[in-house]
């Protein structure tokens, strides 16, 4: 494990300084939310979320607001964990030491989210707690521990407040945990107080947004108060796929137009709710003027978030003969990612309750953030934060077919 947090720490690093990145687009919001939150307590913005900003305000409380450094090596540390979650929960779901390791070697070397740690965006902070909460419910569902069950509440709980777009799958693991402490603990005094504090830590987290949307916009809500499930539906409508290049320049009015009002400081929440209603509306209209069309674009979205032609996620166009190259590597990893999870969930151990809720649950998690990223405008980066839990399972389909090339030779002698 420390070879592989090391190797993968020097590795990131070495990409921080070879390949420098601009601090544009959405990175300017988060820098300025950071700011705000450091001058501002418990500061809210009405789209953003805090919990990524949240990471970044101490390291700028101690060495000054254009370290940026700071948060890319920050950035180098979560994902080098993040390869050694990978290699521990393919240890423990395979019970195979060499797929265990083979999967974290993988992560450790992978382009696709190490090129992140050097961008202001959540890829790489929401990638690293979706695989914490994915160790600890293992862990937890092994041991059943009280400090593993706080713990798992406490990540679970601040993961949506990195990816809003996760709060489903969140509220998911919650009603799974506490099924589990219904069924598995007999004492009703010991069971209630697990589940009491189990919900309390999962919104914990919450509070933050309580107190800042209430003090800043005078609405009690522990959510956003944008609501980016209209506003991501209507930019699907009218952007079909999205690069950061030239092609994409400029976007289409109609994107631009919402962008703009979303982006305004609104008057008043009764504005808020004519424009969120407004954009309602007009997706309606536009939907049901071809629902064909529509179906169709959904599931060319769905395969397009899982396509990958850039590693840096600023570059515009860049080399063809590089396109190429990392297209046909992440399409590779797919591959044996889902061959990976297709073997090895025909096992037979994976009748153990522990593995089978593993195995079910990453499966809906796969399709959950498919099928919404569908309603966006269907960026690439969008499906970054699940890449860890692809290469869990890509070094398991790359073992399968390195014994089945090795078993063929050996028929062939």
């Amino acid at each position: 494990m420390l070879i592989l947090f090391s190797v993968g720490l020097t590795l990131r690093l070495l990409i921080l300084h070879i390949f420098p990145q601009p601090l544009v687009a959405d990175q300017i919001q988060y820098q300025a939310l950071v700011n705000y939150m450091m001058d501002l307590p418990f500061y809210t913005h009405s789209f953003r979320s805090y919990g990524f900003p949240m990471l970044i305000v101490p390291l700028y409380q101690i060495f000054g607001r254009s370290s940026y450094i700071s948060w890319q090596i920050m950035q180098t540390i979560l994902d080098s964990i993040t390869t050694v979650l990978v290699f521990v929960i393919a240890g423990h779901i395979f019970k195979s030491r060499k797929k265990a390791f083979l999967s974290g070697f993988l992560y450790m070397i992978n382009p696709f989210t190490s090129f992140y740690s050097g961008v202001l965006l959540t890829e790489v902070s929401s990638a690293f707690f979706l695989m914490l909460a994915f160790y600890l419910f293992i862990k937890f569902t092994a041991n059943g521990k009280l400090l593993t069950l706080a713990f798992l509440a406490l990540t679970i709980g601040y993961l949506p407040q990195i990816r809003p777009t996760f709060l489903p799958f969140s509220i998911l693991l919650l009603a799974i945990i506490c099924f589990r402490l219904f069924n598995k603990i007999v004492q009703a005094k010991k069971m209630i107080f697990y589940m009491i504090l189990c919900v309390m830590l999962f919104f914990l987290p919450f509070t933050y947004n309580l107190i800042g949307n209430f003090r800043y916009h005078g609405i009690w809500t522990p959510f956003l108060i944008d609501n980016l499930l209209v506003e991501n539906l209507y930019v699907s409508l009218y952007l079909e796929r999205f690069f950061f290049s030239e092609k994409y320049f400029p976007l289409p009015a109609e994107v631009d137009w919402i962008y703009g009002l979303y982006s305004a400081p609104k008057k008043s929440n009764e504005e808020r709710k004519k424009m969120t209603e407004m954009f309602l509306t007009l997706s309606k209209q536009k939907i049901l003027e071809d629902p064909i069309t529509f179906v169709k674009i959904r599931f060319k979205k769905m395969w397009y978030v899982w396509e990958k032609h850039f590693v840096l996620a600023y570059q515009g166009e860049g080399n063809k003969w590089v396109i190429g190259t990392t297209y046909l590597l992440n399409l590779m990893l797919l591959i044996t990612g889902l061959s990976g999870y297709i073997s090895e969930a025909r096992k037979k151990f994976v009748v153990e309750d522990e593995r089978r809720l593993f195995f079910m649950l990453t499966a809906v998690f796969f399709v959950y953030l498919t099928v919404i990223s569908s309603l966006t405008s269907a960026e690439e980066r969008y499906t970054i934060p699940a890449y860890p839990l692809v290469f869990v399972f890509s070094g398991s389909g790359i073992y399968f077919f390195l014994r089945k090339i090795k078993g063929y030779k050996n028929g062939k002698k």
